[in-house]
């Protein structure tokens, strides 16, 4: 008898180690957002302002470039939906189209970036610094919205993230009302890695501006929610190469991570106060 209950602690003992291991391999749950515990906050009298946009006006086209055209991801990108409205503010508009003679219906948004490799001459490329977006959050499911940057090659898949890397400042999934902050190197196909960071619940959809910041330096990437530090990651290793900024809108059938878009929900607008770049003194 003794034997028998011994097998079968061995038995359930070895069951238990595939569970475990894929527990380490576990990605980090998200976390639920509580201000409170973040107090940090950035020592500006450190910085100097190097950079600022306050969307007075046209668009600056001499800065901010287009994104790839036509098909990205299940929607698309176009020119024409990111524009100034006028009172000091940067819309990025998302809407459905129906097909015409040049276009194909479907969901098409705005997205601009400080970089086009058909326009090399304009622009803005930057490096170590502290980035910040500010901007009011709209609650349609089916999308998200990024300020992010490519730095270096990003599609390199030698020598980590030091000679290229994504920098997502944030990203905001309506569907889980969640901030993700994320890194990503080393390419987009087997050898891709990433770090991130994501809060849900975080109610930042609410009618009020809101700011999302990232400072990179030889430390590494620490990230900022409304002046608050909430992150810091070195990812592959601290990329010294320059980059560009984007802000974009994108629609993409990925379950529950985007949600389930109706068009009749549209069209909607991220509304962007400005977007500035700090160096440290």
């Amino acid at each position: 008898m003794k034997k028998i209950i011994t097998l079968l602690l061995i038995v359930s003992l070895l069951c238990l180690i595939p569970l475990a291991c894929c527990a380490c391999k576990r990605k980090p749950a998200a976390e639920i957002w509580d201000p409170s515990k973040y107090t940090e906050t950035l020592d500006f009298s450190q910085y100097e302002l190097v950079f600022c946009d306050e969307f007075e006006g046209e668009l600056n086209r001499d800065v901010w470039g287009d994104t790839r055209q036509g098909y990205r991801r299940d929607g698309y990108w176009t020119r024409d939906l990111a524009f100034t409205d006028g009172e000091g503010h940067l819309v990025i508009r998302t809407e459905w189209r129906d097909a015409t003679e040049t276009e194909p219906a479907g969901v098409y948004s705005g997205a601009v970036r400080t970089s086009n490799p058909q326009t090399p001459e304009i622009g803005y490329r930057h490096g170590f610094g502290y980035y910040e977006i500010r901007c009011k959050l709209p609650s349609v499911e089916g999308i998200w919205h990024a300020f992010w940057m490519m730095c270096g090659d990003v599609y390199d898949e030698d020598d980590g993230s030091t000679d290229g890397i994504e920098i997502d400042v944030f990203e905001y999934l309506p569907n889980r009302d969640a901030i993700n902050c994320a890194l990503h190197w080393d390419g987009y196909d087997e050898a891709h890695k990433n770090a991130h960071k994501r809060f849900e619940k975080v109610g930042f959809a609410d009618g009020e501006y809101h700011t999302f910041g990232m400072n990179w330096d030889e430390d590494g990437y620490t990230f900022y929610i409304d002046g608050k530090k909430v992150w810091t990651s070195t990812g592959g290793g601290i990329c010294h190469e320059n980059g560009y900024m984007k802000i974009s809108t994108e629609y993409g059938e990925w379950g529950d991570w985007v949600g389930t878009l109706q068009t009749s929900n549209l069209p909607v607008d991220w509304v962007i106060d400005y977007v500035k770049i700090y160096d440290k003194k």
